[in-house]
């Protein structure tokens, strides 16, 4: 849904990440954790647009093809995992390497291997730095690849020209 009521007057963060021209695609049934991501992402400068619910996020992504997901893991009827696995099985034309970006209270590095080999670009566990999520998400921004996996901790994966490394283990990226 087109992001109404949501807004950067409900944060003081400081976010050094820019965003602009990066559309980005939240989803979470918590509506304090949408507006806190709707806050710090437009105040980076992208275009933001929210769901509630994984298959409200599936329609919106259908029809609007963001270039980044956010994503909440723990959901109602239809959790973060069941919706990256509908996105994966997309081709690539219809948007099935987007990037997406785990966001969940689950924290252990247990949970981050789950998220990454479920199909997640990153996990970054709540609660949530402002700036680190503007950050991770102008890193993978309009990355639409299929990240390789060598089982040391770090996804890399080239596009658009530019060679992006993310250390999951250390939460840094390297462009």
């Amino acid at each position: 849904m087109p992001v109404s009521g949501f807004g950067p007057a409900s944060t003081t963060a400081t976010v050094s990440a820019r965003l602009d021209g990066v559309q980005v695609l939240v989803i979470d049934d918590d509506r304090d954790a949408l507006e806190l991501a709707v806050a710090v992402l437009t105040a980076a400068g992208a275009t933001v647009r929210v769901a509630t619910s994984a298959s409200e996020g599936f329609k919106t992504f259908a029809s609007w093809r963001p270039n980044v997901l956010v994503v909440d893991i723990e959901m109602p009827v239809e959790g973060g995992y069941a919706f990256i696995r509908r996105v994966r099985a997309l081709d690539r034309q219809a948007g099935g390497g987007t990037p997406a970006v785990a966001l969940t209270a689950y924290a252990r590095p247990k949970d981050r291997d789950l998220a990454v080999s479920a199909g997640y670009t990153m996990h970054v566990p709540k609660p949530v730095d402002p700036g680190e999520l503007a950050g991770r998400s102008r890193r993978v921004r309009g990355h639409r690849r299929q990240p390789r996996r060598d089982g040391s901790g770090v996804i890399a994966g080239r596009t658009s020209g530019i060679l992006v490394i993310m250390d999951i283990e250390i939460k840094r990226c390297f462009v």
